[in-house]
Formats: C-alpha cells, structure tokens, sequence
C-alpha cells in the first residue's frame, strides 16, 4: 500500500496489518513508515512522480491500496503515473 506515513495510510495499514494481512508499505521516507507486525518497508523517494521507483517497489504485488496524492497541480499526473506503474510491475488490482 502507498501512503502508510501519513494519516490515513497509517490507520489503514493498521487495520490490515491486525487482520493478519501481508503488507509491503510504500513510502517516500522509510523512517516516517508505521513499525507494523509482517510489514515490509520499501522506498519510492520519487512518490508518484516517480515511475521507475514505484514500478520497483509494487514488483511482486498482487494488490496495491493506492492513498491519493497529496493537492497539487500536476496530481491527476502523478495518479496515472502511479497507475501505470502499478500496471508494468504486473499489479492485478488497485483499490483507491
């Protein structure tokens, strides 16, 4: 899942993580990322702008929590880069 540093993010993968789900957290600062019980922490330092990072750290996964981006003007950018990354890295599904 992306987002786990922030609020949101952060109550989800807590929620997942106490139902016993495997979990790979997807963020730009490994030190901000909730200590989670199972939880694998990968950096994306680039966040959604970063295809190439992301496309590395969703290899592998079957399901990606995508936490919209944070308002700026170029998020719907940032969005289908995301998506797209999440496409070649062979993610099957996203939940948004």
């Amino acid at each position: 899942m992306t987002g786990a540093s922030g609020t949101l993010g952060g109550r989800v993968a807590d929620r997942l993580s106490a139902a016993g789900a495997p979990l790979r957290l997807v963020v730009r600062d490994p030190a901000r990322a909730p200590s989670l019980p199972g939880a694998e922490v990968v950096a994306a330092p680039g966040g959604y702008a970063d295809g190439a990072g992301l496309r590395a750290a969703l290899t592998g996964v079957d399901t990606v929590y995508l936490v919209s981006a944070a308002e700026a003007p170029d998020r719907l950018e940032q969005h289908r880069t995301a998506v797209a990354a999440a496409a070649a890295a062979g993610v099957r599904r996203i939940v948004s």
